[in-house]
């Protein structure tokens, strides 16, 4: 198109909707958009606002095999799942920042071995607005918590944990030394980890607070 001059007479422009323009199919140009795990790869060696434009298969992300951040990323998940059999699906490192948002599933189906959906190295950080996190969330440096989901938070040395919203069903290791919890839904009592102040822990029933 020439910026959806699709039928006769002046061109209008693109009409963007969940960053697609819905006359000619183009992505925004405002974002990185991703439909496969290579594009994903070269994505996030550029850092930036990243768009996830269709599902991730499960792939045996080992380490060396998975997703490294290294550069400030923000990552929508935009209603779509990146999938692991086994391993890491993110690495957070170099000091760089994660930002995860939108509906989407971090889907890792571990088939009973040990997988972790976000590892953050010392010095990183995960900001995590919105998506669901699956097997566990491995904290080395920072994370802010705001929303989304997560199954298990593990204390891999972490050095900040806030959680003002949310919901995460089991927490490991952690102390109030390096965890504030504000708000949020849990599968566990959070009290020992909620400042003094104005906030009170409420039983929604024997496994929810």
């Amino acid at each position: 198109c020439s910026v959806c001059a699709v039928t006769e007479g002046d061109a209008l422009g693109h009409r963007f909707d969940s960053y697609v323009c819905s006359v000619c199919g183009s992505a925004s140009p405002d974002i990185l958009a991703v439909y496969t795990a290579d594009e994903l790869v070269t994505a996030l060696e550029k850092g930036g606002d990243i768009v996830l434009m269709a599902d991730i298969p499960a792939g045996n992300y080992i380490e060396s095999d998975a997703f490294f951040v290294t550069k400030d990323t923000v990552l929508d998940l935009n209603g779509h799942s990146i999938s692991s059999e086994y391993g890491y699906i993110f690495l957070v490192t170099n000091n760089a920042t994660l930002t995860i948002c939108g509906d989407g599933v971090l889907d890792l189906d571990n088939n009973g071995n040990y997988g972790t959906s976000v590892s953050i190295v010392s010095g990183s950080t995960l900001m995590l607005f919105g998506g669901t996190l699956e097997g566990t969330l491995e904290v080395g440096g920072h994370c802010v918590m705001t929303g989304g989901k997560v199954m298990e938070m593990t204390d891999f040395y972490a050095e900040s944990v806030t959680i003002s919203g949310g919901e995460l069903t089991s927490l490991l290791g952690f102390t109030d030394r390096n965890l504030a919890i504000t708000g949020g839904t849990f599968g566990f009592d959070p009290s020992q980890f909620v400042p003094n102040g104005p906030y009170k822990i409420v039983c929604n029933s024997n496994e929810a607070y």
